[in-house]
């Protein structure tokens, strides 16, 4: 049986990558001075990041943390068309992770949050959603070698 690593072969490393998606429960301050209302995430879709084409999604968690709970509201994940975590309490502190990885994208790679009937207290005011994803982006992954120093 021979080997299959060879100095330009499999002994290449492709490094990991993750990035943090935040959905913040006030979106927009209220401006007493222009007499605008404070934006607040509503039951709509919203995006938070479009993902290259070839990526391989490796992990997606939904990461509620303490001091930062709703008082009441799910969120649903997806990417793409593809949901990862399904609607979700956040009104307790903890972290959902997605059972759908590792997952290939092409095509349509956004990746979004659905909020459901969020409501918050003074208590909760800083309340938001946090979306963590590690990827691999075989097309433009950074390499290096095995034993390479």
């Amino acid at each position: 049986m021979g080997t299959l690593t060879g100095l330009f072969s499999n002994n290449r490393r492709r490094e990991a990558q993750a990035v943090v998606g935040t959905l913040p429960y006030a979106i927009e301050s209220a401006d007493l001075r222009e007499g605008t209302a404070a934006v607040v995430a509503t039951n709509e879709l919203y995006t938070l990041l479009n993902f290259p084409d070839n990526v391989v999604i490796t992990s997606v968690s939904l990461v509620v943390e303490t001091g930062c709970e709703f008082a009441a509201g799910t969120a649903l994940v997806k990417i793409g068309s593809t949901t990862v975590i399904p609607a979700t309490t956040v009104a307790t502190a903890g972290i959902t992770a997605s059972d759908d990885c590792p997952l290939l994208l092409e095509g349509d790679n956004a990746l979004t949050v659905t909020p459901a009937s969020l409501t918050v207290t003074d208590a909760n005011a800083d309340a938001r959603l946090r979306v963590v994803v590690e990827y691999i982006d075989f097309d433009r992954a950074t390499m290096s070698y095995i034993g390479e120093d």
